[in-house]
């Protein structure tokens, strides 16, 4: 029930603390990297990993894959694209419940900001 109040006060909170480029990069990595994590993680996801509270390799790679498409598309040099979406995909993988949609793009938003 939680999700979607911690989704819309996590994009809010990127366009509060961010610049706007580095916010709609915050909440589509929020957006496509979470939401593609949760969906293939609870379809094909066999294998977890343990003290992520059952988050698995399929959903974690997603959120890699997903991440790193965004940056790539947004243009930037490989070595920051590997830093955000591995960054990322570590955020992504703490057992934080429906809070990670706070804390994903709030902790991106500050790596975007650092590096771009």
């Amino acid at each position: 029930v939680m999700g979607p109040v911690t989704l819309a006060l996590g994009a809010m909170f990127s366009l509060f603390l961010f610049p706007l480029h580095i916010a709609s990069l915050a909440i589509f990595i929020l957006a496509f990297a979470d939401g593609f994590s949760s969906v293939m993680g609870k379809i094909f996801g066999r294998i977890t990993i343990p003290f992520t509270g059952g988050k698995t390799v399929i959903g974690s790679l997603t959120a890699f894959c997903a991440i790193f498409i965004i940056m790539v598309l947004h243009g930037a040099s490989l070595p920051v694209i590997l830093l955000v979406a591995g960054s990322g995909t570590l955020i992504e993988a703490l057992p934080l419940e429906d809070l990670d949609n706070l804390v994903l793009p709030v902790g991106i938003g500050f790596i975007l900001l650092a590096l771009l």
